[in-house]
């Protein structure tokens, strides 16, 4: 598997395209070494690290998740939430501005990639979508009203 990048920061923009073809990365210590450089980096490292749990666990039965954290220096648990975010997220283009918070509060919705796209499509910021849906689990039977346009988002009770 090759492909030509400048720098790790593109490195890991490719590797987030939902395009991308992970098939080609089944190998435990290519795993292992982008887990290691992802760590390392602070952008997207919770989305990588998510991608790479997820690859590990269709291609690596043997190795164990908390195998991987322990070898990459990550918490098991946490590297349990990067990949059930990733889960939730599975073949959604999802924009760089927004943030790991943003993506943990989505996760709690009733369909993540739906609502996500809707705080998109509404050009929310990264506050707004949290202080808009990160009230409570059952929110999506709230009305919501979008801060910047005033239009209705979702009202379920009509």
């Amino acid at each position: 598997m090759t492909f030509i990048v400048d720098n790790e920061s593109q490195m890991f923009e490719k590797l987030l395209n939902p395009k991308f073809n992970w098939k080609e990365i089944d190998d435990y210590n290519i795993l292992t070494g982008l887990g290691e450089s992802a760590s390392s980096v602070k952008k997207n490292s919770n989305r990588i690290l998510g991608k790479l749990a997820i690859i590990l666990e269709k291609s690596d039965k043997s190795r164990l998740l908390k195998d991987f954290a322990k070898d990459i220096n990550v918490s098991p648990n946490s590297l349990r939430v990067y990949k059930s975010v990733e889960k939730a997220f599975t073949g959604m283009q999802i924009p760089a501005d927004i943030s790991w918070t943003v993506l943990l509060v989505m996760l709690n919705q009733e369909d993540p990639q739906k609502s996500l796209q809707e705080a998109i499509d509404h050009g929310l910021s990264n506050p707004e979508i949290i202080r808009s849906y990160g009230k409570s689990r059952n929110l999506n039977k709230e009305k919501m009203v979008c801060p910047k346009c005033g239009n209705v988002i979702r009202d379920e009770n009509n």
